[in-house]
């Protein structure tokens, strides 16, 4: 009865400290779910500007194509304008060369009229007069009203051509008064344009901004969740612990023998050779905490005695690692693994097959590592199990299997 009373103290205090970590998983759970909320609320609201955004941009690319649109027709209209401005400066040329030859034929014909004037209007006569040949005197006149009619016919050509210029100078000079208006409504719709460029550009800056301040608020209740996470993790595995040490209990007292009553008899969890023993030099001034048996990839992986995995995952260093909790502080550790049969939180029974030689975490050749820690410090593994044939291990250890299976 003496000893009775302890053991129901020590459970009344694993009860009372599992009640208190049920109690604080209930307030971080309710806390968790409030960041969640947030979180989704944030992430929503992030969308929601995401696609306002992509709106706003599909927006600002029309705009912009529409700006390129006019801006290339400006540049149309002004390479048009600027050719009419030179042919209206070539026709002015043309026009004043024109106006310059009318003067000089103007001034000629003044000449000859006023020759014609103070001669008199006895012109024609005096020229019969003067010819003695009549040959002569024909070709003569002839010539005469030649050159008179030409005269006359040039300088008609040549107003009827400045009046051409004119009326082609007016009608140009038309096309480049409209073209300047068109030209200055095509300005005010680029300005207008413009402006509504420069409006989507801040709004989009403004919903980049709010985008980015979001997603740091999104960051930290991240990370909150995943700080509240490992918390509730923490609280579960501490929970977790706390019933498999009533478990691992529950299973000794049912089994009448505990792990620390079958030192020297544990079986080997391998068959192979020992190719490092535990305090053997490991290289860099290192030591093996542990032993590495040789053995073929695939070969079974057994449970040394009865356990909860604890852990059963990558780690590096040791690749597939499996790691079985036995109570009273005793853990066994199996690494290398090729595969790993089974995951944390599942129990297992001493000769339980729960993984497979390998040579993941980097090794060359396939082995295991085996090790056995108590309250967390390495302890040599031959000490626990059973003698070793030389260099073998576990060739005794399949003999009794093979004995027990048959019986």
């Amino acid at each position: 009865m003496a000893s009775g009373r302890p053991r129901c103290l020590l459970l009344a205090a694993m009860f009372a400290a599992s009640a208190a970590a049920g109690q604080e998983i209930q307030r971080s759970e309710a806390e968790l779910d409030s960041v969640r909320a947030r979180l989704q609320a944030l992430q929503a609201e992030i969308a929601a500007a995401e696609a306002e955004k992509d709106q706003q941009g599909q927006a600002l690319r029309e705009v912009e194509e529409e700006i390129g649109a006019v801006t290339l027709a400006i540049r149309d209209l002004t390479a048009e304008r600027d050719a009419h401005r030179a042919e209206i400066a070539r026709l002015q040329a043309e026009r004043k060369a024109h106006e310059s030859s009318i003067g000089k034929q103007q001034h000629r014909l003044g000449r000859e009229v006023r020759a014609s004037y103070l001669m008199g209007r006895q012109e024609r006569l005096k020229l019969l007069l003067n010819q003695e040949d009549p040959g002569r005197l024909s070709r003569v006149l002839a010539y005469y009203e030649y050159l008179q009619r030409r005269r006359v016919a040039r300088i008609a050509e040549v107003r009827s051509l400045v009046d051409q210029l004119e009326v082609t100078g007016r009608a140009i000079a038309a096309e480049e008064a409209r073209l300047e208006t068109v030209l200055e409504k095509q300005q005010a719709a680029r300005e207008r344009l413009e402006a509504r460029q420069l409006e989507r550009q801040a709004l989009l800056a403004a919903l980049e901004t709010r985008i980015r301040q979001r997603g740091g608020e999104v960051v930290e209740l991240q990370r909150d969740q995943e700080r509240l996470s490992g918390l509730l993790e923490r609280l579960r595995q501490e929970q977790a612990r706390q019933q498999a040490v009533k478990e691992i209990e529950a299973e000794a007292r049912i089994q009448q023998q505990s792990f620390t009553s079958l030192k020297g008899e544990l079986s080997w969890p391998a068959t192979g050779s020992l190719r490092a023993s535990f305090g053997a030099p490991k290289g860099g001034g290192l030591r093996w905490d542990g032993a590495l048996i040789g053995a073929p990839a695939g070969d079974d992986v057994r449970a040394i005695h009865g356990g909860r995995v604890v852990f059963a995952d990558w780690l590096k260093g040791y690749g597939l690692l499996m790691i079985l909790d036995h109570g009273d502080g005793y853990m066994s550790l199996y690494g290398y693994n090729q595969s790993l049969y089974r995951t944390t939180g599942d129990w297992v029974t001493a000769g339980e097959v729960i993984g497979a030689v390998g040579s993941s975490g980097g090794r060359v050749d396939s082995s295991l590592y085996f090790g056995i820690r108590h309250n967390g410090k390495p302890v040599d593994p031959a000490r626990w199990c059973r003698r070793a044939s030389g260099r073998r291990v576990g060739a005794a250890d399949n003999e009794h299997r093979r004995s027990d299976d048959a019986a």
